[in-house]
């Protein structure tokens, strides 16, 4: 019997030593979510005024002059070759077009696929 007594002694201790470790468990992790959300209040309200004093201390950005009007105006001539190495190679892209076109019956930049070796005669 009084093993019996002892067991049940044993048990009703291990009970009660849980019934603490869980409230005390429970009250840390309270504590811990409570500080932590704190933290979390302080930094969020430390990042806004490092963001307000930082905007009001800054410099006023420097004015972006605005180009002269003289310049603005004035047209840049284009040379004469280059003209004329615009134009030809213009009238070759739309020649090996139309060439192009005739030899396979689509125009070359409609997104059609043509093997290499065709594109080589053209």
């Amino acid at each position: 019997m009084e093993e019996d007594e002892y067991v049940e002694t044993s048990c009703w201790w291990k009970k009660e030593i849980t019934k603490e470790v869980v409230t005390a468990t429970a009250t840390a992790t309270a504590t811990t979510a409570a500080q932590v959300a704190c933290s979390v209040r302080a930094s969020y309200a430390h990042l806004a005024l490092d963001r307000i004093f930082s905007a009001a201390l800054a410099p006023a950005p420097a004015p972006v002059p605005a180009p002269a009007p003289a310049l603005a105006a004035t047209p840049v001539p284009v040379p004469a070759e280059v003209a004329a190495t615009t134009a030809a190679a213009a009238a070759a892209t739309a020649a090996a077009a139309t060439r192009c076109e005739r030899h396979h019956g689509h125009h070359p930049f409609q997104g059609i696929k043509v093997s290499w070796r065709v594109r080589a005669f053209c």
